[in-house]
């Protein structure tokens, strides 16, 4: 809708059509079949991009090429990639596809302009990338092609959240087995095992020595590797937590976490801030982050709306620590 409702749809807006999961079984029916009319412009959503059957029966249109496919977006599956260039030259039709992408929206993937500025003036550059899986550094490649680096780089998203990804299943099959015993003394009836469960389970803060940490994090798109990881970590980090709390004598239940996210002022207003409850739980604090997704994003972020955040917060009861995780300075008074 962004695009439909800019400046530089203007000329062509009547010829434009989008095409949301929100519309009707008939309306999306509708315009799928129109999608492929001479003159026509459709803009979808990426879940179009797969099992959407755009038959072109124009012939103006065949006889000129066929549909052409246009994605805005790299995917991070490079098979979800395949699946929109399937959406032209279908069934032997003619067709074509390309490309078209932001430079700030690469940022999830490391990639900065300069490297495309490199690449297509004939440059040529040369990246020491590190390999997630076997936790070494690969050799040094020199890229000649845009797209060879926007694959490589897609390539070292995967791995890193494959890595992640796999910590998560181990923490979550723990959690499983833990759940799977306690079921086992409820059918059994061993009250002591089901009251300890209960007791760690529901166990609040401690009235007394608490330890409250607010961690602010940027949540725009270059901070997808480490939001990721904060996701799948969150047990990690506490444990992590009750140890240096050990170690200074103080008790572990009474730590208390906020997780706070800040992004900047072109996210919608809900989105420049967000933050959890106070949590003394890995899974509930889990639950929060989990729903968090990167977005947006200028040269400079908000921080001064997270640190805004923790002030109030500490206004309502004294905070231990804030801990800040970001890759931008704040906002100048000008911007």
């Amino acid at each position: 809708m962004e695009f439909y409702n800019s400046n530089a749809a203007a000329s062509i807006r009547e010829s434009i059509f989008y095409l949301t999961e929100e519309g009707s079984s008939d309306e999306k029916e509708q315009i799928i079949k129109r999608a492929t009319v001479s003159g026509q412009v459709t803009l979808c959503t990426r879940s179009f991009g797969r099992g959407t059957d755009f038959v072109c029966y124009d012939q103006t249109v065949a006889t000129n090429g066929g549909t052409h496919v246009i994605q805005t977006f790299l995917s991070e599956q490079f098979s979800e990639e395949t699946q929109i260039k399937g959406r032209t030259a279908r069934q032997g039709d003619q067709g074509s596809y390309s490309m078209i992408l932001l430079d700030h929206d690469l940022e999830k993937f490391h990639i900065q302009r300069k490297n495309i500025e490199d690449i297509r003036e004939g440059r040529g550059f040369a990246f020491q990338m590190f390999d997630a899986l076997t936790n070494s550094l690969k050799i040094t490649k020199t890229y000649h092609t845009i797209y060879e680096l926007l694959h490589d780089k897609r390539i070292d998203l995967f791995k890193t959240q494959y890595v992640a990804n796999m910590e998560y299943v181990k923490q979550a099959k723990e959690r499983h087995k833990t759940a799977r015993d306690f079921l086992s003394s409820l059918h059994s009836g061993d009250i002591d095992s089901i009251r300890k469960f209960l007791v760690k389970e529901n166990k609040g803060v401690e009235n007394i020595s608490k330890s409250r940490t607010v961690c602010l994090m940027d949540a725009t798109g270059s901070m997808i590797h480490l939001l990721h990881k904060c996701k799948t970590t969150v047990d990690i980090m506490f444990e992590r937590v009750s140890k240096i709390l050990e170690e200074h004598q103080i008790s572990s239940d009474s730590f208390q976490i906020q997780f706070v996210v800040y992004r900047n002022y072109n996210s919608s207003h809900e989105k420049i801030l967000q933050s959890s409850s106070w949590e003394t739980k890995p899974q509930n604090l889990r639950t929060f982050v989990s729903t968090i997704e990167v977005e947006g994003g200028w040269a400079n972020e908000a921080i001064e709306i997270g640190l805004w955040h923790a002030n109030q917060e500490n206004e309502k009861e004294n905070i231990t620590q804030v801990i800040l995780i970001g890759d931008a300075p704040p906002n100048t008074r000008d911007e």
